[in-house]
């Protein structure tokens, strides 16, 4: 899922306007209509962005492997990004 997507995605299901998340991320309206379109935000406003809805951002190298523990408590193996 791309960032937009999932910026989209986080927003709608906290039931947020992109009013009330651009509030909560100390931005513009614009800025969130642009990130949710695809277009260019930077690493800052992606961080307060995911911030306001509760999330954070991980960079990992590329050939990392990550492990992405269940509800059960167990790590599930995933394919490298």
């Amino acid at each position: 899922m791309a960032i937009n997507e999932t910026i989209t995605a986080l927003r709608e299901a906290e039931g947020l306007t992109v009013r009330d998340l651009a509030k909560r991320a100390r931005t513009h309206e614009n800025t969130i209509f642009r990130a949710e379109r695809g277009g260019g935000i930077t690493w800052n406003t992606a961080e307060r962005v995911l911030d306001a809805l509760g999330q954070q951002v991980l960079v990992v190298p590329k050939d990392a492997d990550i492990l992405v523990a269940s509800d059960e408590g167990e790590a599930q193996p995933q394919a490298s990004v």
